[in-house]
């Protein structure tokens, strides 16, 4: 957040209203695109880290992403907070946030 409480730009919250834990493991690396040709491979990962209480998680080496990936990232959502967690995502690319739009999840996952 800047000093006017607005968003800083590339970060994306996506449950403001829940406290990140204190104790979350690392993030596990997102080195490939999130397609649906990739989020078979990062979704045992990407689940385990949320439901362990969740750090932010870097997008910034994502260069694509799809609604497969939207699917991921709303399923590790949905598990964090479960676990009283929250996911927040940073430095998200801009495809990432278009694919978030085009799947009408903007309110959901982009603060």
């Amino acid at each position: 957040m800047d000093d006017n409480g607005n968003p800083e730009e590339g970060v994306v919250t996506a449950a403001p209203d829940v406290p990140e834990a204190t104790d979350a493991p690392d993030a596990p690396p997102l080195d490939r695109d999130l397609t649906i040709y990739h989020v078979a491979d990062l979704k045992p990962r990407l689940l385990a880290w949320a439901d362990a209480g969740c750090a932010p998680l870097s997008l910034g080496a994502v260069a694509e992403c799809d609604s497969a990936g939207v699917q991921l990232l709303l399923a590790a959502r949905r598990t964090a907070i479960a676990r009283g967690a929250a996911l927040t995502l940073l430095d998200a690319p801009p495809t990432v946030q278009d694919a978030i739009r085009r799947v009408g999840l903007d309110n959901v996952l982009v603060a």
